[in-house]
């Protein structure tokens, strides 16, 4: 599953659940690939998802790939001031829905992320 595919399945459960979302798409310019941000908007969350009373900053991320120190910054900073954060990867798709639904317990911070003061939460299997 690409990181594309995820977002979709993402975006499609976070509709689901009745959360109003938002996705910054990148554009192709004569620079290359880039995403059109003013102020600090490098390393933005993914997707900003509002609703049920949460304020979720999601990350998607390959079955291998690394969070950026601006994305990880982001996170944090989000994770401060009360938003939820997390880091989903193609494998945790079975329990995303749990987590919409705050069924799911809150996942502990990946030990991959120990220089953030409040580190994200991200899904891990049990």
């Amino acid at each position: 599953m690409t990181e594309d595919d995820l977002l979709r399945a993402v975006l499609d459960l976070l509709k689901v659940y009745q959360f109003r979302t938002f996705h910054a798409r990148a554009a192709w310019t004569a620079h290359g690939w880039r995403t059109a941000v003013q102020g600090d908007g490098c390393g933005f969350p993914d997707i900003l998802a509002v609703g049920r009373g949460r304020v979720l900053a999601i990350e998607l991320k390959s079955q291998v790939g690394q969070p950026t120190l601006d994305q990880r910054a982001w996170l944090g900073a989000m994770r401060e001031n009360g938003a939820e954060s997390f880091l989903f990867r193609p494998s945790d798709l079975p329990r995303i829905p749990k987590i919409l639904a705050g069924r799911a317990a809150a996942p502990r911070a990946p030990a991959e992320l120990p220089n953030l003061a409040r580190p994200m939460m991200t899904v891990r299997k049990p």
